[in-house]
């Protein structure tokens, strides 16, 4: 591309990624909501965790920043073609808690209901979560991490996001964020846990 379009100088990297489920400035992050990635303290937007062979790399760059993209909520009728699966059908379960089968969905399994965490206690609002699912994109500003290995692990989720103060995993910046500067975009689809699916 850069060597066809020479007035190109950033790119978007649009795909999706593996949500933490913590609290932002937009409230809390979940399934369907995007992250895009924006400077924030000491990182970049996106960071590198991880090699297949376990050493770590520095941070990489992403020099365009989200400062055009303040809102936080976007009303868009759109939005109802892509048919979220409903906050009743979406359970995030204890970062301990292992899915037993991952070719089986948690009902299949009989995942332990008594392990789920209650956003609702987290400050969740349940009447603002129905409207996301009918009319708005909820958009999350800060760090992507970037990994050579899909991100499975509760445990491993929440210490990584500690330590980066990360809102997403994904595994396709680190290779392009060291040739061409991007802006992140990640459409949530799994809590980065062992009971993540494909539907």
């Amino acid at each position: 591309m850069k060597n066809n379009f020479h007035q190109l100088h950033f790119g978007l990297l649009v795909g999706i990624g593996r949500g933490v489920p913590t609290r932002t400035d937009a409230g809390l992050i979940r399934l369907g909501h995007v992250v895009v990635s924006e400077p924030t303290g000491q990182h970049s937007g996106a960071v590198q965790y991880d090699h297949a062979d376990g050493r770590r790399s520095p941070k990489i760059s992403s020099r365009p920043t989200s400062g055009a993209y303040k809102a936080h909520r976007h009303h868009d009728p759109r939005a109802t073609i892509l048919r979220h699966p409903g906050v009743d059908s979406v359970d995030l379960y204890e970062p301990d808690y292992v899915h037993s089968d991952r070719d089986a969905s948690c009902k299949e399994c009989g995942c332990d209901l008594s392990r789920r965490v209650d956003r609702g206690a987290e400050g969740g609002d349940e009447e603002q979560d129905a409207q996301d699912v009918d009319e708005c994109i909820v958009v999350h500003r800060g760090t992507i991490t970037a990994g050579e290995k899909v991100m499975r692990n509760g445990v491993e989720r929440d210490r990584l996001a500690q330590e980066y103060g990360a809102l997403c995993f994904e595994m396709e910046a680190a290779g392009a964020l060291n040739d061409f500067p991007c802006m992140v975009i990640r459409g949530i689809s799994d809590y980065s846990n062992s009971h993540k699916n494909d539907k």
